[in-house]
């Protein structure tokens, strides 16, 4: 517990009031929020894309009928993310204290798209004409000798049934 607050401290030397000042650039949007230093961004991005999109809404104007979503860049697939303006993106499950980012920082938010993957073309006879090599063990003298010996085993007895049926 903190003794000034009596508020419990989420993270080791991080006060849960603790908040980034950070001004978020999406496209030609620019936002200025005061984000929570102690969440994960994980928690943290959903919430800044809502209030960008609202943003852009309130500018437009309620019968404008704007598409927030290609203004905004995005689309319904994919994930958004957040990055230093001249940096790489930030680790959406660590918070915006553990990657030190500190107040006045300006922070990108990029919709990435998820990746289509490649297109798998499967010959089925390909598969049939091609011995697997991995599924199938190469034979040894052993084998054959013991198949040898089956074969000629099940052909006596079928000999011996059959002349034994006819003497019957």
């Amino acid at each position: 517990m903190s003794q000034r607050s009596g508020i419990r401290e989420v993270a080791a030397g991080v006060d849960p009031l603790d908040q980034r000042r950070v001004s978020i650039v999406c496209r030609s949007t620019r936002v200025d929020l005061s984000l929570p230093a102690h969440l994960a961004l994980v928690a943290v991005i959903p919430e800044v894309v809502d209030l960008i999109r609202e943003h852009i809404r309130a500018v437009a104007g309620p019968a404008s009928g704007v598409d927030v979503d290609a203004r905004m860049g995005g689309d319904t697939g994919g994930s958004w993310q957040l990055s230093r303006l001249a940096g790489g993106p930030l680790a959406v499950s660590e918070t915006l204290a553990q990657q030190r980012v500190h107040d006045g920082e300006i922070l990108v938010l990029d919709h990435r798209p998820v990746p289509t993957p490649a297109p798998l073309f499967d010959d089925v006879l390909q598969g049939l004409t091609e011995p697997d090599v991995a599924r199938s063990p190469t034979w040894d003298r052993r084998d054959a000798v013991t198949t040898a010996t089956a074969t000629a085993a099940v052909a006596a007895a079928a000999a011996t049934v059959a002349l034994v049926r006819q003497w019957t």
